[in-house]
């Protein structure tokens, strides 16, 4: 019998540095596949990381809304509408908004961080740590962090479970007002938002005091 020749491996190896060069490009666009992949996904999760958050069977936007932070703000009246349906139960506004975030450790660094502000009567979202220290929002100038948040805005999580008290300010366009943070909770940073904090809807209201009022997102 003839013994078979690696045919195919003879001419990869005849010139090597073209074998080498060759694999380096496969290897490379390989690569930039899977980075491409892994960007894709992490779009993805974090775009809808808020919304799987969210307890509820119908939500109620504004047509001109585009995304989670251009949210355009619409009358509560049109979702107390919805209540002449015998089919909803309650309903409950949420409230979504960015604000400036001053450091507490370095004092002079402000960010822009997400505002999430909700009637604590029902509750409607179920993120890891908010039931824990939900009741404390009902107390003035209290806040929630996401302890996901980017490091820029302080070391609030590590103080936080070190029992340290921390307060700092939130502020807009008009005025800044002391908030304490009184619990942590998870929800993670997006391509839209660097850092989260959960309200009361009523000291969301008090700390966009220039929103008009009866308007909800």
């Amino acid at each position: 019998m003839f013994r078979k020749l690696p045919t195919a491996w003879l001419q990869l190896r005849h010139q090597k540095v073209r074998l080498i060069v060759a694999l380096s490009g496969v290897i490379f666009a390989v690569v930039i596949v899977f980075m491409q992949l892994g960007i894709r996904d992490a779009l993805f999760n974090s775009s809808v990381r808020f919304h799987e958050g969210l307890q509820g069977d119908c939500f109620l936007i504004s047509p001109r809304s585009t995304s989670l932070i251009a949210m355009q703000s619409f009358p509560e009246r049109r979702l107390l509408q919805s209540l002449a349906f015998d089919e909803v139960e309650f309903v409950s506004p949420i409230y979504l908004g960015f604000a400036q975030w001053k450091n507490p450790e370095t004092k002079n660094s402000w960010r822009n961080i997400f505002i999430i502000g909700i009637d604590l009567r029902h509750q409607p979202v179920d993120y890891s740590g908010f039931f824990e220290f939900s009741d404390q929002l009902k107390i003035t100038d209290q806040v929630l962090f996401d302890q996901d948040s980017r490091s820029e805005f302080g070391p609030i999580a590590s103080d936080f479970k070190q029992g340290k008290v921390i307060q700092s300010e939130l502020g807009n366009q008009d005025s800044n007002r002391q908030v304490k943070v009184v619990g942590l909770f998870k929800l993670g940073t997006s391509f839209g938002s660097d850092g989260n904090i959960i309200t009361s809807h009523l000291n969301f209201l008090r700390i966009f005091n220039n929103r008009h009022k009866g308007f909800i997102d």
